[in-house]
């Protein structure tokens, strides 16, 4: 029987033989060749872009500086020193943020700043002017590049005071007692200024109206 078993056909024979063969193909390692390697793609968490805190000063200056340049330009009727006068206060600011940031009215606090750096400008021209015999203006050349519209020129009529008033609430959008804090007068005096600076505006827009209606 022993002998039976061992004389196997050629046929089972060739079986048993590809039988091994793939039996030590699954055990043993394959040829590189057929080896297919599969990489997963490692996902890296993107990082959010960082954007300034709501009430931090980049995000302050990016709001008022226009709102300021353009105050500071009906003030001063200047866009050389409006520009300098706007820069110079966000400085203040800058440097005292913590107490701008407290503030109940930041855009006031910045206003007050401009205008106590706009009237120490010009209480040291004033001073410079008394020492100086002959005082010669410097030419603005902004006047001489670019027509100032009638509102404009009407503003350059108004006393300081006045037309301090009137930006505040009129184009700056404060109520009289904001403009008051600021100014450091009454809320009736406020209220008086405006009054009294649109009663000088009107015959000078009036002329204006006229002259723009002439063929």
């Amino acid at each position: 029987m022993r002998e039976n078993a061992a004389a196997l056909l050629p046929e089972e024979a060739a079986e048993t033989e590809a039988r091994g063969r793939r039996g030590a193909g699954a055990s043993g390692s394959l040829p590189p060749s057929s080896v297919t390697v599969i990489v997963e793609p490692v996902l890296v968490p993107m990082r959010p872009a960082t954007r300034p805190a709501a009430d931090s000063f980049e995000v302050f200056f990016a709001e008022q500086y226009t709102n300021l340049l353009r105050a500071m330009y009906l003030v001063t009727g200047n866009r050389h020193e409006a520009e300098e006068v706007t820069q110079d206060a966000f400085v203040r600011a800058l440097e005292r943020w913590e107490r701008v940031r407290r503030a109940d009215n930041r855009a006031g606090y910045l206003y007050r700043i401009a205008l106590n750096l706009y009237r120490s400008k010009l209480r040291r021209v004033a001073r410079s002017a008394r020492k100086t015999l002959k005082p010669v203006p410097e030419p603005d050349p902004f006047e001489a590049a670019d027509d100032r519209d009638a509102v404009g020129r009407a503003m350059d009529t108004l006393p300081a005071g006045q037309r301090e008033a009137l930006v505040l609430v009129e184009w700056a959008g404060m109520t009289d007692e904001e403009a008051s804090e600021i100014l450091g007068i009454s809320a009736v005096t406020v209220r008086v200024r405006r009054y009294r600076a649109r009663a000088n505006m009107r015959p000078v827009l009036e002329r204006a109206q006229r002259e723009d209606a002439q063929p």
